[in-house]
């Protein structure tokens, strides 16, 4: 229900990757691989990744020492990567 190429298009236009994830919860999400051809087919470098926790570690790995990475997406997912935030802030 999402336009996908919308949301894809300026991350094709900086050519940075994308990494698909699946986020858990009720709502179905569209698949990684869906959202990953898409950022494909406008230029991005896109994988997918079987979890939010690979899916971070793996960007990591694309991001300059010190860098960024993005977390974006549904709500669901953004709740997803904040309690892993916190998890990890905790140890």
């Amino acid at each position: 229900d999402k336009d996908a190429a919308a949301f894809l298009a300026p991350f094709a236009k900086a050519s940075l990757p994308v990494i698909a994830v699946e986020p858990k919860g009720p709502r179905p999400a569209m698949p990684a691989e869906q959202i990953a051809e898409t950022a494909r087919g406008l230029g991005s470098p896109s994988l997918t990744a079987p979890s939010l926790a690979k899916a971070v570690k793996l960007a990591g790995s694309f991001a300059q020492p010190n860098g960024l990475v993005l977390i974006t997406g549904s709500l669901s997912l953004a709740a997803e990567a904040r309690f892993s935030a916190n998890d990890q802030a905790k140890r």
